[in-house]
């Protein structure tokens, strides 16, 4: 059976103070996770034999850690709790977790992880992953789980900065996916929320297709400052609504907030944030903020106006006659 290894970040207090975070400098194996001389300035964290857990070692950090993989690591469980924030970078190496019945990555309320380098699911699972957010969570470089997919769930934020998601994704009810990056297979909502980019404007790009419910939150300024969602396959968006942020200006043409290579299935059930003569257009491959399109009312008045010279040559001719001729001509 492959061990399994479940990092813990954030203790009591009582405890955090018998425990040295540090930096990993190993090989490609944690069976010597508690030797000293594998973690840089001999700060090795307390392990504890846990067969009830993971069937295999519980490694316990201090709060605060900033440990730094140095080797290719075995499958983990990863666990930030007790308002702890963790930097953990992989460098060239990987982070291989695993799944099983418990999240991957589970982040308490409070608690945050910062993650940089590449995460890869484990082998011997063959499963899909799931990062259960209820704090919040960062990641940049690549998260891979070929052929499964990564599953977002709990009521947190998680960002991704310029992210390769080698895998489907999906964001659960209550999660938050902010950032830029791309989605390398489909990409799913379940009453979750999208919001592209951090503090400005920024891209999302899926190569799959785009389906799900839930709320769309971007930014849109004018044509050239805006969030986008930039689809290469088919995109659905009936299950979603929109809401705008700041105040959009289309002077400068139309503010595209979504592209799709495939085709287009339905309209946001409901938008919020658009500016006065505003109205949101699907068509030509792109969703854009655009001007309202005002009824054509041209056609009306040449029909009004037509019965003009009839009613004109009637009076004409009623003109000098008598009251009881106008009857007689009316009949």
């Amino acid at each position: 059976m492959t061990s399994r290894y479940f990092l813990f970040f954030g203790l009591p207090l009582a405890l955090a103070s018998s425990l040295n975070a540090g930096i990993w400098t190993g090989g490609a194996t944690l069976d010597d996770f508690n030797t000293r001389g594998n973690w840089d300035n001999s700060k090795a964290p307390l392990i504890n034999n846990n067969s009830t857990a993971n069937n295999g070692h519980s490694a316990e950090f201090t709060s605060d850690a900033e440990p730094t993989v140095g080797g290719e690591i075995s499958t983990f469980l990863l666990s930030v709790g007790n308002n702890a924030a963790v930097t953990l970078a992989t460098g060239s190496n990987s982070l291989t977790l695993g799944n099983n019945t418990s999240p991957a990555i589970n982040i308490a309320s409070g608690s945050s992880l910062a993650f940089s380098g590449k995460i890869v699911g484990g082998t011997s699972d063959f499963t899909d992953l799931n990062f259960n957010i209820d704090g919040a969570a960062s990641f940049s470089g690549t998260i891979m789980n070929s052929g499964y997919s990564i599953d977002l769930t709990g009521s947190g934020e998680t960002t991704l900065t310029n992210t390769t998601v080698a895998s489907s994704l999906s964001v659960g009810n209550g999660s938050t996916l902010k950032g830029t990056g791309t989605v390398q297979e489909n990409f799913s909502m379940a009453g979750g929320t999208l919001s592209p980019g951090t503090t400005g404007a920024g891209t999302m790009n899926v190569t799959g297709n785009v389906s799900g419910s839930g709320t769309w939150v971007f930014d849109a300024v004018d044509a050239s400052n805006r969030d986008l969602l930039n689809v290469t396959g088919n995109l659905d968006v009936s299950g979603f609504t929109l809401n705008l942020s700041g105040t959009p200006s289309i002077a400068s043409g139309p503010i595209v907030i979504g592209t799709y290579g495939g085709n287009l299935t339905g309209q946001f059930s409901s938008v919020s944030g658009l500016g006065p003569g505003q109205s949101i257009s699907y068509s030509g491959g792109q969703i854009a903020i655009t001007a309202a399109i005002i009824p054509e009312v041209t056609n009306i008045i040449p029909l009004s106006l037509a019965f003009l010279p009839l009613v004109t040559m009637r009076n004409r001719r009623s003109r000098g006659k008598t009251s009881n001729q106008r009857i007689a001509a009316a009949c």
